[in-house]
């Protein structure tokens, strides 16, 4: 036959593939409502064509029922097409089929249930005799599992289970956790905020420097103090060496970017100039810096604050907003000084002058200043205990005579040198053997945990505010350390607050809960 003839019509042949799944349709829908409703109005438009009455008849819990027995008879087609054969056939189903333990029936509706233990139990429904089995990892299972949970107001796995099984549905517990682990509501009420593993210790923790080279600063307080017929506030200021763990203490006036640099400039009289300062985002301390930042912009030294800092040459190093935990080596610290300072303040019942309070502090300094490096030496009878006054004076807190008769001339001679220098290596020598193998160990967040990401949509955890108002932002910046770990962000608020909306915050991990990964 010539297909060339102009006279012949040319008809386009179409094939439908009819094993194509059913069930990936089921994707598209979002609830267990919307799919079981979708599919009743599908089955009532059927029928009206095939009663050719053209009427679509309105949705009753019959047709809901009817519909959602349908979507599970092709779920179950799907997945369990040999266990349905077996059962059908009355046979046993394989033994390596995950239905094997279920002992499963087939019920009037055509589905398969666990056929189970409790058949003769009057006091339970039918379907919660013998409930529906469904496949785990299916989208339909996933609906169901977050129909109910939503229907026990987001509980946990127990009473969702509990509530799934009343209803007639058989799916595992491990397929409820790890819906309920997703879910966003049950996130925001009882989510956890994210960690990551500790990061190891700076070198400035590690790496032998000079006394106050690098120094962590935080303030404490306000301490009330008499003045004249008036009382008025002091507060402290806390230095403390990033190596040796000595501290050194001044009083300030107010908690001004004036009063610091004062305070400032009487520490580094005494200890000598200073590297870095490490320190939080006080007002104070960002005051400093960003005044120090315009004078170096604008080349100009006119100002003291400029002209004092661009001579000392000091770096400050910020720690991100609210990680309080970041400061833990001048945290306890101030801890310290404050135990030293509540036993000396117990013992006047009058307020303290300041140039009491400044006495105070000093006696405090100086108790701190002798407390052993490494409480394993205090164990030991035959080991000296070295303290961080050891390496600051080249002697111990109180002084006592030392035995057998000196020349005066001995004092300014070779062996008080060397046995400055053997304190001083003893110091070192305690150092590293006793305090710097204590400090390896990592007393939280052991385990290293999943990176946050660009796009992850988190709950920034608000202090002194109910959980329920903490708002919502979006990652926009990961900052990532040395180890490629990240433990400090940007998020940009996504909340309806006019206040926040919009702005971008810095936040370390530990003050967010992650909502919905970027992906």
């Amino acid at each position: 036959m010539n297909t060339e003839d102009p006279e012949l019509r040319k008809v386009k042949g179409m094939m439908t593939n009819l094993n194509k799944n059913m069930t990936d349709k089921f994707t598209k829908f979002s609830t267990w409502n919307k799919l079981s409703r979708s599919v009743a109005i599908l089955q009532s438009i059927c029928k009206s064509k095939t009663d050719r009455r053209w009427i679509i008849q309105p949705l009753t819990p019959a047709s809901l029922h009817k519909a959602r027995n349908t979507i599970i008879s092709l779920l179950q087609q799907s997945y369990f097409g040999p266990e349905l054969v077996a059962v059908r056939g009355g046979l046993p189903v394989q033994r390596k089929s995950p239905l094997c333990k279920m002992n499963p029936i087939l019920g009037e509706d055509g589905l398969l249930r666990v056929g189970g233990r409790l058949s003769r139990s009057s006091a339970l429904s039918y379907g919660e005799r013998h409930p529906v089995v469904l496949p785990p990892d299916t989208h339909v299972t996933n609906l169901v599992i977050r129909h109910y949970h939503d229907l026990t107001r987001h509980q946990g796995k127990t009473i969702t289970q509990a509530r799934l099984r009343s209803a007639g549905f058989w799916i595992s517990g491990r397929m409820v956790k790890s819906i309920i682990n997703k879910c966003v509501i049950c996130k925001r009420l009882r989510g956890k905020p994210s960690e990551q593993i500790m990061a190891d210790l700076p070198d400035v923790r590690v790496e032998p420097t000079s006394p106050f080279t690098n120094v962590g600063m935080d303030c404490f307080g306000p301490f009330v103090v008499k003045d004249r017929r008036t009382e008025v506030k002091r507060w402290g200021l806390l230095l403390t060496c990033m190596y040796s763990r000595a501290v050194h203490v001044e009083m300030l006036d107010d908690m001004s970017t004036d009063s610091l640099i004062t305070a400032l400039r009487a520490f580094l009289c005494i200890r000598g100039a200073v590297k870095t300062l490490y320190c939080d985002q006080g007002t104070n301390f960002v005051g400093a810096a960003n005044e120090l930042a315009k004078q170096i912009e604008n080349s100009c030294t006119s100002s003291p604050l400029g002209r004092y800092l661009l001579d000392n040459q000091i770096e400050f190093r910020f720690n991100s907003p609210h990680a309080s935990h970041a400061g833990g080596v001048w945290k306890r610290q101030i801890r310290s000084i404050r135990a030293a300072l509540e036993s000396q303040l117990s013992r006047h019942s009058a307020r303290l002058t300041s140039t009491g309070l400044r006495v105070a502090f000093y006696e405090a300094m100086n108790i701190v200043n002798s407390r052993p490096i490494s409480a394993e030496a205090l164990n030991d009878h035959g080991v000296q205990v070295i303290t961080p006054n050891h390496l600051l004076t080249s002697k111990p807190a109180h002084c006592t005579p030392l035995p057998g008769k000196f020349d005066s001339t001995e004092v300014f001679g070779q062996k008080m040198w060397r046995k400055t220098q053997q304190m001083a290596d003893e110091f070192w020598t305690a150092w590293k053997d006793s305090y710097l193998q204590q400090i390896t160990k990592r007393q939280r967040w052991e385990r290293p945990q999943e990176n946050l990401r660009a796009g992850d949509i988190v709950l920034v955890k608000e202090e002194n505010t109910p959980r329920y108002e903490w708002p919502t932002g979006k990652i926009i910046e990961v900052t990532e350390g040395e180890d490629g770990k990240v433990r400090r962000v940007r998020v940009q608020m996504a909340t309806s607050i006019l206040h926040l909306k919009g702005l971008v915050l810095e936040r370390p991990i530990q003050k967010l809960i992650l909502l919905l990964k970027a992906e």
